[in-house]
Order: C-alpha cells, then sequence, then structure tokens
C-alpha cells in the first residue's frame, strides 16, 4: 500500500481552471478584456468545466486537443493538462476509444516528449490493458514506463511542473514526480510478476487488487495461483480478455483493439456476435450468471473476510443458500474438507 494513495485519489477528482481570464478588468466600473486567451489555454479551462458538468468523455478531448496544442513541450501548465487526460481515463468514467491507446501509444514513442510524459502515457495504456484482463500487455507497458521514465536526465528531473498538492494546484520537480509514479508501477509490475511466477496447477486464479495512478484501486482481475481444486476445469475459472472464448484466435491475431465482453456476467470475451452466439448454445448458457448471482455448484472465490483471512483467493463450491440466514451462502471449502457459511459480498 502507498501511504499517499487516498489523498492522491481526492486530489485528482478536484480540477480547478488553471487559466484565469488575464487583462479582465475586476475593479468597479465595466468589465474590459484586454487580452485574447491562447488556444490550449481556452481548451484546459473548457475541459475542466466539462468535468464538473459531469461530461468526463469531453473533459477527456479537450485536455488531450489542449496538450496537443500546447506551443512548447515544456509550456506551464501542459503536465497538469496530461495529467487530466490521462487521470480520467484511469478512472473508468467510460470504455477507452481506439483514439485513445493511439493518443497515448504517440505520445509514449515520441522521442521529443519528456521522459515524464512518455512515462505517464505508456503506464496509463498498462493501466487500461488491465482493465481489459489483459495482463501480458499491461506488464509490457509498465516496463516500458519504467524504461522511460529511468532515462531522464538530472535537467529534466530538476525541473518544475504544475501538478495537484495537498494545498490544491501547486508545483514538484519533475523528479519528484517520476519517483511517485514509479513507485506505483513497481508495485503493480511486481504483483503481476508475482502472479506469474505462482502459475502452475490453475493459471487464474488470484485476486489482487492494483493500485492505480491516482490511488484508485483497479477492478480486480483473476490472475495466476496454485490452489488446488478438485475436478474443476481451469478454463471453466480462467477470466481472459486477449482471447476470443469461442474461436481462440487472440486480438493480435484479430487485428482487434479489445474483445467483446458478454454483458451478463461480464466474463467472458467474443470476437464477433457468431462466435458469441456459438458459445451460448455451447454451455456459456448454463454458466452465465449475474455479478452477485449464484447456483448450487457454481465455483467461486472467497474475498474480504476477516477473521479467515487466509482464506481469502481460495476457490470453493457453491451448495446453497445457508437456511434461515438472508443474504448468506453455505459453500464447500476443499482445502479443509468442509462447510461454511459465508456472506454474498464475500464471494465473487
Amino acid at each position: 500500500k502507498h501511504s499517499s494513495t487516498t489523498e492522491r485519489r481526492r486530489f485528482s477528482s478536484f480540477r480547478i481552471p488553471i487559466f484565469p481570464n488575464r487583462g479582465i478588468k475586476t475593479s468597479p466600473g465595466p468589465r474590459i478584456v484586454t487580452t485574447t486567451m491562447k488556444a490550449h489555454e481556452r481548451l484546459a479551462n473548457e475541459a475542466v468545466l466539462a468535468f464538473h458538468r459531469g461530461d468526463k468523455r469531453t473533459s477527456a478531448d479537450k485536455y488531450l486537443a489542449s496538450f496537443l496544442s500546447s506551443p512548447s513541450k515544456w509550456t506551464q501548465h501542459r503536465w497538469y493538462i496530461l495529467h487530466g487526460y490521462t487521470s480520467i481515463l484511469r478512472e473508468k468514467y467510460f470504455p477507452p476509444t481506439t483514439g485513445d491507446f493511439d493518443a497515448l501509444d504517440s505520445i509514449a514513442s515520441d522521442k521529443s516528449e519528456p521522459k515524464l510524459y512518455r512515462s505517464e502515457a505508456a503506464w496509463t495504456i498498462g493501466i487500461l490493458r488491465w482493465d481489459a484482463r489483459e495482463r501480458i500487455e499491461a506488464a509490457d507497458q509498465y516496463r516500458r514506463a519504467i524504461r522511460y521514465a529511468e532515462r531522464a536526465d538530472g535537467k529534466e528531473r530538476r525541473r518544475r511542473v504544475m501538478t495537484m498538492t495537498e494545498s490544491g494546484v501547486g508545483e514538484k520537480t519533475v523528479g519528484k514526480v517520476i519517483d511517485e509514479n514509479m513507485d506505483l508501477v513497481r508495485s503493480n509490475l511486481a504483483i503481476l510478476e508475482r502472479s506469474a511466477q505462482r502459475i502452475n496447477t490453475l493459471p487464474d486464479i488470484d485476486r489482487t487488487p492494483v493500485l492505480r495512478s491516482d490511488g484508485t484501486t483497479m477492478e480486480r482481475d483473476i490472475r495466476g495461483g496454485a490452489v488446488v481444486v478438485p475436478d474443476v476445469d481451469p478454463e471453466r475459472l480462467a477470466v481472459g480478455g486477449n482471447r476470443c472464448d469461442a474461436c481462440r484466435r487472440g486480438i493480435d491475431d484479430l487485428k482487434l483493439r479489445a474483445l467483446k465482453r458478454c454483458g451478463r456476467c461480464q466474463m467472458a470475451f467474443y470476437c464477433s456476435s457468431e462466435c458469441q452466439k456459438s458459445a451460448w448454445r455451447a454451455g456459456h448458457k448454463e454458466a452465465c450468471r449475474k455479478p452477485g448471482q449464484f447456483e448450487p455448484g457454481d465455483h467461486v472465490m472467497l474475498k474480504g473476510l476477516k477473521s479467515k483471512s487466509i482464506w481469502n483467493g481460495w476457490v470453493v463450491q457453491v451448495v446453497g443458500p445457508t437456511d434461515d440466514r438472508e443474504g448468506r451462502w453455505t459453500v464447500q471449502i476443499f482445502q479443509e474438507g468442509r462447510t461454511v457459511s459465508v456472506a454474498a459480498n464475500n464471494i465473487e
């Protein structure tokens, strides 16, 4: 955990106009506009206003347009503007578009951009790949972000940029921003690498949250673990995102940015409507569950247990609703050879 994550989450959601109307007379008398706001400044302020209206998509687009139209690489507030764009994407207000991925990759690949900006863009791609359950791609982007950050020289690290601080908008050195960000990136990457090393009997069993750059906890994904569950097909427990669950072709082979997700269970992925219908007829209809829906015989995962925290992450089998105890389910714990009753919010 990072002690500053809660504060970072709060600050990232608080946005204020960063370019005042310079040249506007506010003393007694008529308001007189004496200068015109530059295009990138106007776009940045429009982004802030759109965010507070609740129009997060427009806000992100305005931030990106402002960043791209900035007159120089180190224009004042340019880092604040880029972070406005990337933090909105990471906070999952809407699904990222192909355009978002292209824009981020373009920034990350641009050798003329400061290393701070390139690492921020790569890191954000990693977060978005994680959200799409593309674990290998996420890890690759985290490594890419670290590689760019480590190349920042002393001159860049000594520069100061506008960013959010505990007292509002303030300044930090690039070096401090990079170091804070890379602490989180390395933490995310370590979780992925530990999971990969533990894959032996069941590939896809461990639900450890990965921290977002702004301090939020990312949607948890199923990753590697060594829990042995009798007579369970690993494919039933695998949650992908980078391969069609029907035809088994990967997104690279299909030349797709992302796969379609089952609208009901949100855990099955398909490249086309035809594959989705085929999988439904082949058995997904029986296995598909709405979030929070369980049926006897289902294999689920324990989470959020306090008195028996060692059980968290274990795969168990649903026996059925616990008699006379609404909201609780009896589950079979294979690892201990017994049944127990748990609350519905402790299984998924």
